[in-house]
């Protein structure tokens, strides 16, 4: 057999021994002279962003699918946990590209997978308001620093929104600048997913869609510092606000690291199992 290949070699062949195909590599040397034969796309690791991806000409693993399965099964909220540098926040990249209404985003999913259901791009593509925040950076040492840091979160997100003023009323407005200039109360701040889905709809006249990046960071990091309880409760309401009994709300999808079991059926009632006891008390908001 080496001795077989070894002739191979000779000869400007290169045999593959899994499948058993036998490449003429001086052919093959040829043609890339020629730019008869792709180059190969760089890859680009650690990037999150779908759009600098595709328009970079970087290599990308098309797994736009995920968004025909996502519309199938209709849930009112999606949930996907993943450890870090799996793919989550470039898959709630993609979601946001692919259902913002104030993108065209039919360019940028040029030959992937998901063009090839053109209902779904007729129905759904470019076509519902979109919010859509990520709390990974929510990881720091107090309680009120780290409600400040979503403050902020919040404010940058209602600023990219200044064009919805027009549709609303005079005090949805004062709430609407609040929320821009930080001066929003603990309470208040709860509510602001949702406020945001409201002035959304008033404007676009359709449901919203939430899309909501590692989710339970801040959690673990208040479990780790010590402001757990404080966290816990605000981070209940902030959730259960958006996505439990929003009438503007379309679907939610939201991300995170840690793994939730559902462990058996009682009375019912999902029960949920975890190794920490926080996400019980967080699900039985949603």
């Amino acid at each position: 057999m080496s001795r077989i290949f070894t002739q191979v070699q000779k000869k400007g062949l290169q045999s593959t021994p899994e499948n058993g195909i036998i490449i003429d590599t001086a052919d093959v040397c040829e043609k890339k002279k020629k730019g008869q034969l792709p180059m190969k796309k760089p890859i680009l690791t650690g990037e999150e962003y779908f759009e600098k991806i595709i328009e970079g000409g970087y290599f990308y693993v098309d797994k736009t699918l995920f968004i025909k399965e996502l519309l199938e099964n209709k849930g009112t909220v999606t949930l996907i946990t993943r450890p870090r540098r799996f793919g989550k926040t470039l898959n709630m990249s993609t979601l946001r590209h692919f259902f913002d209404v104030n993108r065209d985003s039919k360019v940028l999913f040029n030959g992937l997978k998901i063009m090839e259901h053109s209902e779904i791009i007729e129905k759904h593509m470019n076509k519902y308001p979109v919010v859509s925040l990520t709390l990974k950076n929510v990881e720091l040492s107090g309680y009120k620093n780290s409600i400040d840091r979503i403050k902020g979160l919040i404010s940058e997100i209602y600023q990219e929104k200044l064009y919805l003023i027009e549709s609303l009323n005079e005090f949805q407005k004062k709430d609407f600048f609040r929320y821009c200039s930080k001066e929003a109360t603990e309470d208040e701040l709860q509510s602001a997913l949702k406020f945001l889905t409201i002035c959304l709809h008033a404007y676009h006249q359709k449901r919203v869609i939430v899309l909501l990046d590692e989710y339970d960071t801040p959690i673990t990091n208040a479990l780790t510092e010590g402001y757990y309880p404080q966290m816990i409760k605000f981070m209940r309401g902030f959730l259960g606000s958006a996505f439990k009994g929003n009438d503007y709300l379309e679907f939610g999808v939201m991300t995170g690291v840690h793994r939730i079991v559902w462990k058996r059926w009682k009375r019912n009632k999902k029960r949920v199992e975890t190794s920490t006891s926080f996400f019980t008390e967080l699900i039985s908001a949603l």
